[in-house]
């Protein structure tokens, strides 16, 4: 077994030349945290265009069961002034159908209040015939 001592001369050269050059730990370490930020500006740049991750991040869940509750309430409301609506048509539909019928029932006992008795009609034609 050989050991080396300070005074061999190849050792001094190998020492020199380490110090200039990076041992290969350091490069290692060096290496591992290089990746280290590698990898948080990977994160960084990956979760802004993750849309999972900021649904999770900004309660996106909540604010769509608040929307979807906001939705059926207005679908509620929507249709409730529908059935109004429609209510409110046959109303009007009705109320024209009545108007309607009284108009011509007016027109009727127009016409007849106008019209001489039928005694009279067969008076003025037999009166006619004599001539």
């Amino acid at each position: 077994m050989n050991v080396l001592a300070e005074s061999d001369p190849g050792f001094k050269r190998t020492k020199t030349l380490m110090a200039r050059t990076v041992s290969l730990s350091q490069l290692l370490r060096e290496a591992k945290e290089k990746e280290k930020q590698r990898r948080a500006q990977q994160v960084a740049v990956e979760r802004t265009a993750h849309y999972g991750l900021l649904f999770d991040e900004f309660q996106g869940l909540s604010h769509l069961e608040a929307l979807e509750i906001l939705s059926n309430e207005s679908e509620a409301q929507v249709q409730y002034a529908d059935s109004i609506n429609q209510n409110g048509w046959e109303k009007i539909d009705l109320c024209i159908s009545f108007t309607l019928r009284m108009k011509e029932q007016k027109e009727v006992n127009i016409r007849k209040s106008y019209l001489p008795p039928v005694s009279l009609l067969s008076q003025s034609a037999c009166q006619s015939s004599k001539i």
